[in-house]
């Protein structure tokens, strides 16, 4: 994990920062369109940076950790591009809760494990492994970049679907296997299991040698899906309810390791 890093004060702002010699009456910042229910918050040309992402961006560590010009291009394009695609709204979820097949479900859903953003993050401060062509590696969305947003996903779901349909929220992969293949809550969880047991081949396949990135940085995402298996361990959702998670952060920075002679 990474340490929490305070924002920079010159952009923890909602209103324009006024200089010295401004005037004390603040500039007000021109209305924002109301949007319909089936509008977009977002525009539909990639290109264009939301607002949300341009004040997500500023936040990052981009501007703290000392990279050279050409890694903190690559890592500030990576990170705006991945954030964008999580940030997408869902093709098939929409406001009348249709729920799409288990197949679609899966396209759309992979975005939302946040993996893609976690990873290209994650490549601050790694510049003597990560350059121009681990980025394009990562942006190519490999097979053990798709296995890990898989498990992320679907093992979230299976843990809180349940709580998530209480609240009206859109179908989960649960549902949504249910519905495609017209089986019960039960089987559809089973089913899901041994889809996340599979997918390990995947990452297990992409870390035989030769690879095609360095071993540093797949060892690194390996460990971020084992996380995952750690945060729902015990059929809860950890990363909501983090007392489960109480002994492990513990073990890291508050009890003394052990040596042995």
């Amino acid at each position: 994990m990474f340490p929490l890093i305070s924002p920079p004060p010159q952009v923890a702002t909602s209103q324009p920062l006024l200089s010295p010699s401004s005037s004390s009456q603040p500039t007000l910042s021109p209305p924002q369109p109301t949007l319909s229910p089936t509008q977009s918050p977002l525009p539909v040309d990639p290109d264009f940076q939301p607002e949300n992402l341009c004040v997500v961006l500023p936040l990052s560590p981009l501007n703290l950790h000392p990279m050279t010009t050409r890694s903190k291009n690559a890592t500030s394009a990576l990170t705006t591009s991945a954030s964008a695609t999580l940030l997408q709204p869902p093709v098939k979820e929409n406001r009348e809760y249709n729920v799409p097949t288990f197949d679609e479900y899966v396209r759309n859903g992979l975005a939302t494990s946040t993996y893609g953003v976690i990873m290209a993050a994650s490549f601050l401060g790694m510049e003597e492994v990560a350059g121009g062509e681990e980025f394009e590696w990562l942006k190519s969305n490999p097979k053990i970049i798709k296995a890990g947003k898989m498990i992320g996903r679907l093992r979230n779901d299976v843990v809180s679907h349940e709580d998530e349909q209480k609240r009206g929220d859109c179908a989960s992969g649960v549902e949504c296997y249910m519905k495609q293949y017209d089986v019960s809550e039960k089987k559809a969880i089973e089913e899901i299991q041994k889809m996340d047991v599979n997918v390990w081949k995947d990452i297990n396949e992409d870390c035989m040698r030769p690879t095609n990135a360095p071993m540093l940085l797949l060892q690194h995402f390996v460990n971020l899906v084992r996380v995952t298996d750690v945060a729902y361990a015990t059929d809860e959702d950890s990363y909501t309810i983090p007392l489960g998670l109480k002994d492990h952060v513990a073990l890291l920075y508050i009890e003394q390791v052990p040596l042995y002679e």
